[in-house]
């Protein structure tokens, strides 16, 4: 009711599956766990609120426990990555954050690009292309670093890959301890997670990352092991995520336009 006022919540198992994952990251077991691990890669459909919850609303929780913790962030335009950063400020100055948690730590710079607390925490955003020397945290969280509109530009994808490449995975403040967070759907075989998985030929190594991949519709009988409480989730062949967001009528529309829904739908690109 504050980052996001005009849009419902509907709640769905996916949630408390990435929270698990998200708090795994957060606390530092993620690389107690994985040391060989770069990080993780988060693929789910459209408008299901993966940014929301892992871009805006999980740092936030972080720095109720770990005040500490410094995050960047980097999206394919400054004005989104922007945009974030003024839900988690709206977040952390809300009555609601304030009244509850204000003792926790306490905002010492604000900006469009950055949000530092008195525990040296920080909160700072960058973009593809854009200025980044100097820039690092321990957790990187990279969403949508490919601009939708310009997932079929041979062009802009080689700049997006090579920006990764030659930049943002270069901005850890601990590579041994550092994680990197990768949110998107699926745009293309050559898109950020095909090319950090090796999917388009690239030096990518899939091995390096723990991947969650989640479709809007179930192909078959598939089982989400939850890595904190070991519970398992079975979803049913032809389950739909958040069905009451996506009802028949609208995965019939989806369905019709069959690249992306075999793109942004089911996380699996065609050539």
């Amino acid at each position: 009711n504050i980052v996001e006022p005009e849009t419902p919540l509907v709640w769905g198992w996916h949630y408390d599956f990435l929270a698990q994952w998200l708090t795994m990251i957060a606390s530092g077991e993620f690389k107690e766990r994985y040391p060989e691990k770069l990080g993780l890669i988060i693929n789910i459909p459209p408008r299901s609120g993966k940014s929301t919850f892992a871009s805006v609303l999980w740092p936030v929780w972080t720095w109720l426990k770990y005040p500490a913790r410094r995050f960047l962030f980097a999206s394919h335009t400054g004005g989104l990555s922007e945009s974030h950063n003024q839900k988690r400020a709206w977040l952390i100055n809300s009555q609601f954050f304030q009244e509850r948690f204000g003792s926790r730590f306490k905002v010492l710079a604000q900006g469009a690009d950055l949000i530092r607390n008195d525990y040296t925490g920080q909160f700072h955003v960058t973009s593809i292309g854009s200025g980044s020397t100097g820039y690092g945290g321990l957790i990187l969280v990279g969403d949508d670093l490919l601009d939708r509109e310009k997932a079929y530009s041979e062009t802009y994808k080689n700049k997006t890959n090579s920006w990764i490449d030659s930049s943002f995975s270069k901005m850890l403040d601990d590579q041994v301890r550092g994680v990197f967070v990768h949110i998107s759907q699926r745009l293309a075989v050559d898109d950020p997670t095909g090319h950090l998985l090796g999917e388009d030929g690239s030096t990518g190594n899939a091995g390096q990352w723990i991947r969650i991949k989640i479709r809007r519709e179930a192909e078959e009988e598939e089982t989400y092991e939850y890595p904190l409480s070991g519970e398992k989730h079975i979803r049913p062949k032809g389950d739909i995520l958040q069905a009451e967001r996506c009802p028949p009528l609208v995965v019939v529309r989806l369905k019709s336009k069959s690249r992306e829904w075999a793109n942004q739908e089911q996380q699996e690109p065609t050539p």
